[in-house]
């Protein structure tokens, strides 16, 4: 996947406040207020939205991916001044492809970039066919 890209940029805010929080009452309640023993418990479930930027950072640095290319430069800027998460890409045609981490999954992300590098490499294939 790395074979026809220059850099890689990801940056987010592990320690962010920006994620998305989701909660749920849970607990039985008796009859006049009498909670029967049981206290009502707050579930909360907080949703990070710079996860999907670190699993694209996993999956890009795996040993396979970097023997294809190891001259990419893999940039991970983790700071919790970033003002939002994202991925860029740095082609070697120079096309430049920046994705919002906030708005796309880890799998829609890939394919983004799995998307260029592929017409890349048909273009090799046709040239070096001819």
């Amino acid at each position: 996947m790395l074979k026809f890209i220059e850099r890689v940029t990801v940056q987010f805010a592990p320690l962010s406040k920006n994620g998305l929080t989701f909660g749920a009452a849970a607990g039985a309640a008796g009859a006049a207020g009498d909670d029967g023993g049981c206290a009502t418990v707050l579930v909360v479930w907080r949703f990070w939205v710079c996860a999907g930027a670190r699993t694209v950072v996993g999956l890009l640095q795996t040993d396979k991916n970097i023997a294809t290319n190891p001259k990419c430069v893999i940039n991970v800027e983790a700071s919790d001044k970033a003002p939002a998460p994202f991925v860029e890409v740095i082609y070697t045609d120079k096309k430049t492809l920046r994705l919002d981490a906030r708005v796309m999954s880890s799998d829609e992300m890939l394919e983004s970039i799995s998307k260029h590098s592929r017409r890349l490499q048909m273009d090799e294939d046709i040239r070096s066919s001819a």
